[in-house]
């Protein structure tokens, strides 16, 4: 799966708390989230913002807790499944094919192969790869 990068991130909508502007924060920096997804990252930093504002009232209103209890699963239900819309867990991103490639992680022989035969890679770096493979015994 090839995904490009859309570049800018939309500004963070007024009223948001908190919870909802780090999850807004975050969601933008991953490479697949774009500004397409506008919407889902919204409801979904507006949903943390209200678990965070009903959790906050768990223990000050007793009477109340089994529906603020039920109340908070739901949300989490909810931003499980934008979570899972957005390919932002790791069982969402196996089954779309979508894998984060590790800058740390030598290449393959192979791909370094490829890469040198297409000038992807200069003989030296080719020359470096391999090096690097040899000393991390793949």
């Amino acid at each position: 799966m090839t995904i490009a990068h859309a570049g800018e991130v939309p500004e963070i909508p007024e009223g948001l708390g908190d919870a909802g502007r780090q999850f807004w924060a975050e969601a933008y920096a991953q490479p697949w989230v774009t500004a397409s997804n506008r919407t889902m990252v919204l409801l979904i930093a507006r949903k943390l913002d209200e678990r965070e504002a009903i959790a906050a009232q768990f223990f000050q209103t007793p009477a109340d807790q089994w529906r603020q209890q039920r109340t908070l699963k739901d949300i989490d239900r909810d931003v499980v499944a934008g979570l899972d819309q957005l390919l932002l867990t790791p069982n969402s991103r196996r089954r779309a094919g979508v894998e984060i490639a590790d800058p740390q992680k030598p290449l393959g022989t192979l791909d370094l192969l490829l890469a040198l035969k297409h000038g992807e890679i200069t003989p030296e770096e080719y020359d470096h790869q391999k090096n690097l493979r040899n000393s991390a015994g793949v």
